[in-house]
């Protein structure tokens, strides 16, 4: 919720700073970053209510009525932390610590198309930040799509080369980048992943079961 929310200035930044200068449709990228806002702050408002909301919902639903009644008493229980937690003062830090993730990703990201492109000449003045950063928020946004594909490859590609090529960038590199980016993430993030299962499944990370007193 926040992550999402955490989208809307980051957008609205890359819109004045490389959107207009370059003529870009900038109407639909303010209509995207509002679409993020209007949503991240409608669910950050009542959240606790659509909790509670599903939790009823769930209650009366004859469908699956014990995975029902669990993810209700799930639900309720996350309603009521929030309810205790709802201030505004801890709603502002989430929000800034969610900020500061997708600042480290969008910037992790960046040092990585660097990493690909100095070889080839490229340098840091030549791949301006802001420019990246609406690549690589096209691109992302494509893989959320319900159709985005395997391992959300083909959105991901299409959306890199279309915003790629809008700012300028020779087709040739932005096709070879779309799929030498997306591959080397998605094999890093799937064996952290791999590594952290492996890891919890050993021995030390189980639960100790202690015996009841006789």
């Amino acid at each position: 919720m926040f992550d999402i929310l955490a989208i809307a200035p980051l957008l609205l930044l890359g819109v004045l700073f490389v959107a207009v200068p370059k003529g870009l449709p900038t109407l639909q990228l303010l209509m995207v970053g509002g679409a993020f806002l209007a949503a991240g702050l409608l669910v950050a408002i009542r959240l606790a209510w659509i909790f509670k909301t599903c939790s009823v919902w769930l209650d009366r639903s004859p469908i699956w009525r014990g995975a029902s009644a669990v993810i209700a008493r799930f639900l309720r229980q996350t309603a009521s932390e929030i309810d205790k937690l709802g201030s505004k003062e801890a709603y502002l830090k989430v929000l800034f610590l969610s900020l500061l993730v997708r600042l480290s990703k969008y910037s992790s990201l960046y040092v990585l198309l660097l990493a690909l492109l100095l070889p080839r000449g490229y340098t840091p003045a030549s791949l301006p930040a802001p420019e990246i950063f609406l690549v690589l928020f096209s691109a992302e946004l494509a893989a959320t799509l319900p159709f985005a594909g395997f391992a959300a490859i083909g959105a991901y590609q299409g959306a890199w080369i279309m915003a790629f090529s809008l700012l300028g960038f020779p087709l040739h590199l932005a096709q070879v980048t779309s799929l030498a980016h997306h591959i080397f993430t998605q094999v890093y993030g799937y064996t952290l992943g791999l590594i952290a299962l492996l890891l919890l499944s050993l021995p030390a990370f189980q639960p100790i079961q202690t015996r009841p007193a006789e």
